[in-house]
């Protein structure tokens, strides 16, 4: 087969679709202020500076800050706003249905990252790590705290405290105290300064600058040390912890009654 005369060839550029010459031209499209939103009324009334926007109503606040990325849209009840619907702090990235969604302007974190359905629905501080759904989506976390996991650090009772980090599904879902470390399901409570390890698949809460770990196996004879002198504030403390050096296996062991 052979192709003679100008044009003759099946693929010249006159025989293309046309193309779009500028992101202006698509429909539901805005490239203002060296920002991009795509979508109907994505970054409508922003005039912030290297915006990203992509979805229905995504960013269109006038409380979307300069280099943030939305990416998302409207979940429904209770996540009925879209991604970043009422703003984003600066620098800050949202990404997922309703993600960010609800957040009032002092609650738009700097260079926060919120990823997942309702993530940081409420907003968040700044240097927040909301990752999940409905990660720290209850009550806005803290300054530099990290919620990781479904509704970890959810905040339903109180916020995630600063500097906390809340692992695993439902950990931190009520909120944590500051300086704290909440991992595995359903460990909880609002106490600061403490850590709780939680492998029981039901609740475990915090004791205020202290350290829960369950479960711990228990060894079923007591312990013949009767020289264990005890804090005068350890009540209701009846066992001690003893290691295996081989299996590096921690168990308790209850202690003997001394006369």
């Amino acid at each position: 087969m052979s192709f003679v005369g100008q044009n003759s060839f099946p693929f010249v550029e006159n025989q293309l679709q046309k193309r779009v010459k500028a992101l202006n031209e698509l429909g539901d499209a805005t490239t203002n202020f060296d920002s991009i939103g795509l979508g109907e009324n994505a970054l409508q009334t922003s005039t912030a500076l290297n915006v990203i926007g992509i979805g229905d109503n995504v960013a269109a606040s006038t409380n979307t800050a300069t280099k943030s990325i939305s990416i998302g849209s409207a979940f429904g009840s209770p996540f009925d706003n879209t991604t970043s619907q009422n703003g984003i702090g600066p620098g800050s990235i949202a990404i997922g249905t309703s993600a960010n969604g609800d957040a009032n302007p002092s609650h738009l974190g700097t260079l926060s990252v919120m990823i997942g359905g309702g993530a940081a629905y409420e907003g968040c501080g700044d240097g927040v790590i909301a990752i999940g759904q409905a990660a720290g989506a209850t009550n806005p976390p803290n300054d530099h705290a990290i919620c990781i996991g479904t509704n970890a650090g959810s905040g339903t009772l109180s916020s995630v405290g600063a500097n906390s980090i809340c692992l695993g599904f439902q950990a931190g879902a009520s909120g944590s105290g500051s300086n704290s470390l909440l991992i595995g399901h359903a460990a909880s409570g609002t106490t600061n300064s403490s850590i709780v390890l939680n492998a029981t698949g039901t609740t475990l809460s915090s004791v205020a600058s202290g350290l829960v770990i369950k479960p711990i196996a228990v060894e079923s004879t007591v312990s013949l040390e009767n020289h264990i002198n005890l804090p005068t504030t350890a009540t209701n403390f009846t066992q001690i912890l003893v290691r295996n050096p081989t299996s590096g296996e921690i168990r308790a062991v209850d202690l003997q009654t001394i006369p």
